[in-house]
């Protein structure tokens, strides 16, 4: 063993290594710092891409829903129903509601549905009493993008939500030349107001749209749209409907492009723009079911005529 030794002494010049040097030290650092400088994107990336996953799947649900909630009732529901006054259409019963309620109990909240009352309005005591335990607008729903910073109503004490109606669109029908018709604005007024609702969307306010009514195809019509990004500065009780001041809480146009315009206050709270926190874009559910993943470089004549079910445009998904 002597011998083992001294020759192991020879080949190593006579010195046993026992640490690493501080050079190799510092080497083996900066390797890992690399490392994980690398490793970190991926898996960021890879929990967006989950958190992704997540939220077209509350689209799927939620288009689900609607589709059997059609079936039932041969319509669509309303994307926000209310009393608005004689230039809008009436809808019985009409209570201050989002679509979402009328589509409890084909999203499995039977439960929820059953303490609701549609001809109640948002804020009566129907949906905010707390006497059983949460009230109807403080209970969470799968309408919520996990990639969100806002899951809590901005007025009114609630969850929010993160899937509306699509009112339709607000300009000019690039296949007509003539501007798109809306509830309360002037003849051929370009634009909006606040109050100026569209009426060629497919869960508009007080609307009862059936499949047959959808003339620009299906496949090719939105028929919800993700609000999800942070300074969209909209969010409300997701029961919140339509009320008689012109204000739809649970659908929006398509006047601005996606993640552009949020509500300044006061004059814009139906034109807020569809948008989330994942890159790029957000997702959209059509009439026929399908969920699609639409991009902020959208042109804003694609867009507009992605929203119209019966304008007669030739646009097709990007």
């Amino acid at each position: 063993m002597d011998a083992v030794r001294r020759a192991a002494d020879r080949a190593g010049g006579g010195k046993h290594r026992t640490a690493f040097t501080l050079v190799e030290l510092l080497v083996v650092i900066a390797i890992i710092g690399t490392l994980v400088g690398l490793l970190l994107p991926a898996v960021q990336s890879a929990r967006e891409s989950a958190r992704r996953s997540t939220c077209l799947n509350n689209f799927k649900q939620v288009g689900l829903a609607l589709h059997n909630y059609h079936d039932a009732n041969k319509v669509f529901p309303p994307g926000a129903a209310g009393v608005g006054g004689t230039v809008y259409e009436s809808f019985t019963p009409s209570g201050e509601l989002s679509f979402l309620v009328r589509i409890l109990p084909y999203m499995e909240e039977a439960a929820l549905f059953d303490r609701a009352k549609l001809t109640q309005d948002f804020d009566s005591s129907t949906y905010t009493s707390t006497a059983s335990g949460k009230s109807i607008n403080e209970t969470r729903i799968k309408v919520l993008c996990p990639s969100a910073t806002v899951f809590d109503s901005q007025y009114v004490t609630g969850a929010t939500t993160h899937i509306y109606g699509v009112l339709g669109p607000r300009g000019t029908n690039p296949a007509t030349g003539q501007i798109y018709d809306c509830y309360g604005c002037p003849s051929g007024a370009g634009g909006a107001q606040q109050g100026w609702i569209p009426k060629q969307g497919v869960l508009g306010v007080n609307s009862s749209v059936s499949i047959a009514k959808i003339t620009d195809g299906a496949s090719k019509t939105l028929m919800t749209g993700e609000l999800s990004w942070d300074d969209a500065n909209c969010y409300r009780p997701w029961t919140r409907g339509f009320d008689p001041a012109g204000i739809s809480a649970s659908a929006k146009s398509t006047l601005y492009a996606i993640k552009s315009t949020k509500y300044n206050g006061s004059t814009n709270f139906n034109h807020v723009t569809f948008g989330a926190n994942h890159p790029d874009g957000c997702h959209f559910g059509l009439a026929d079911g399908s969920v699609t993943f639409i991009r902020e470089s959208i042109s804003l004549t694609t867009y507009n005529s992605l929203s119209s079910r019966n304008g007669g445009e030739s646009a097709v998904l990007p």
